[in-house]
This record gives C-alpha cells, sequence and structure tokens, in this order.
C-alpha cells in the first residue's frame, strides 16, 4: 500500500492549531491521507471538507484525535465536518463543539466507520450526523451527542426515491451504480444521546442495523 500524507502535531500533548479562512482543513481530490491531533476553529464555512469526484473519490482517509470548535458562520448551512465522494474513510476519537447545520455531513460517500465521536451542540445546531444522497456501509460507535435540539443521526430522504416516475436516463458506464436509497447497510451502535429533541430519524434507508443505544 502507498505510504500515507500524515498532517500531524509535533507534540502530541498540545495540539497544533490550525483557523481562519472558509476551511481550516480542506482536502480536495486526495487519497493516503493520515491527519491526526490538531484543532480546528473558526473557519467562516465549515471546519473540514473533504471533497472527491464521482470517478475520482477521495479514498483512505484517517482524521484522529482532532478537535474542531465554533466551525462556519452560516445558520443552517455550515457544517463541521463535510465529506463528499470518499471511499473508505475512518474518523476516530473526534471531538466537536458547536457548529451549525450537521457536525459531520456525508453525501456520496461509502465505506465510513466512526468510533468515540463526542459532540457538544450550541443553540443553532440542526444535526449531529446527517446522511445524504447515495451513503452506503457505515459504521458509528461510541457517538455521544448533547444539548442537541435538532437530530442526533438523520438520513434524510433521496431525491431519487421523492419522484414517483423519474424519467429513465441512460446509464453512463463510469458512473458508481446508485440503488435510489439514500442510505443503505448502516449500522449505529453503543451511542448515547442526551437532550436530543430526536436520537434517530430515518428517511430513505435499507438495512439500517440499531444496537444498545441510550
Amino acid at each position: 500500500a502507498a505510504m500515507p500524507i500524515r498532517i500531524d502535531s509535533i507534540d502530541q500533548s498540545s495540539p497544533a492549531i490550525i483557523g481562519g479562512g472558509e476551511w481550516p482543513l480542506e482536502i480536495i481530490d486526495c487519497n493516503h491521507l493520515y491527519v491526526q491531533t490538531l484543532m480546528l476553529t473558526l473557519g467562516t464555512k465549515g471546519g473540514v471538507r473533504i471533497r472527491g469526484s464521482a470517478k475520482s473519490p477521495c479514498t483512505d482517509i484517517r482524521l484522529v484525535g482532532t478537535y474542531l470548535a465554533q466551525t462556519g458562520k452560516e445558520e443552517g448551512v455550515s457544517n463541521a465536518i463535510e465529506a463528499i465522494h470518499v471511499d473508505s474513510m475512518v474518523l476516530e476519537s473526534v471531538q466537536i463543539d458547536a457548529w451549525r447545520r450537521a457536525a459531520i455531513r456525508l453525501e456520496h460517500a461509502q465505506r465510513v466507520f466512526m468510533q468515540n465521536i463526542f459532540m457538544a451542540a450550541a443553540a443553532g445546531s440542526m444535526y449531529g450526523i446527517e446522511l445524504v444522497n447515495n451513503v452506503r456501509d457505515v459504521n458509528i460507535r461510541h457517538l455521544f451527542v448533547e444539548r442537541l435540539k435538532g437530530t442526533g443521526i438523520r438520513v434524510a430522504t433521496s431525491p431519487n426515491r421523492e419522484v414517483s416516475e423519474p424519467t429513465p436516463k441512460k446509464p453512463d458506464p463510469e458512473e458508481p451504480a446508485r440503488s435510489g436509497w439514500g442510505v443503505e447497510r448502516l449500522y449505529i451502535a453503543r451511542s448515547t444521546f442526551i437532550k436530543a429533541a430526536c436520537p434517530i430519524e430515518l428517511g430513505s434507508a435499507r438495512s439500517v442495523y440499531i444496537n444498545n443505544n441510550m
């Protein structure tokens, strides 16, 4: 396997701070990236943005031991972590405070593993984790969400299933196959939701397993 690109703090006991700009950390068309022990704050649009393309998704992305605070200024729009067109991503031991729309938002993503994620919402926070449009094979373990007036984990309704008679479209052989479901194969285990208006909301989803949550 290729050696990963590493973004890390020299002193593990004192995380490096990256702040300002639209996104303090923006990852575009990148593979084999390992981000560890950082503090990301005060981005005007969000904290971390990971974006590939339909034909070339970002692959093998790891975000470990990272703290995000006060990311994004746009009410109902800004996300702390936004990942679009990714394949194989790990978020582990991540703390997120005071976001706007979603702490973590995934779209066109597959093979995503999240573990030990801690979220403390602000007054304007809407969702903890938001899964939108063609998301597959997501495993969420040990998620902790507190003081959220919205939804802890939200699976949005897929646009492909809102239309009763979609216009036939000739498939592109280079485009990834899509089932029409918003999310397929979602596993949520050992997660805690404290003072969340709605812990889990399922829109367009298939094969969802929910075990040992509070």
